[in-house]
């Protein structure tokens, strides 16, 4: 399984709900940038296709 790619999805807390004490929020694009080729947070529903087709779509191979 080595330099296998991976999908991630990830998902949190309501937009509306950021920067209130009540929930922990974390900057998913950021955390995940130093290990991923490609990072976004999808905040409308409107562009989830577009986005998964790029996330499916054949990358380049990057070496170490």
């Amino acid at each position: 399984m080595d330099r296998a790619p991976i999908v991630g999805i990830a998902g949190q807390g309501a937009t509306t709900r950021m920067h209130k004490e009540s929930h922990q929020i974390v900057n998913l694009v950021d955390l995940f940038k130093p290990i991923a080729q490609h990072s976004v947070e999808i905040r409308e529903s409107e562009i989830v296709a577009e986005v998964a087709c790029k996330a499916f779509s054949p990358r380049p191979s990057v070496r170490a």
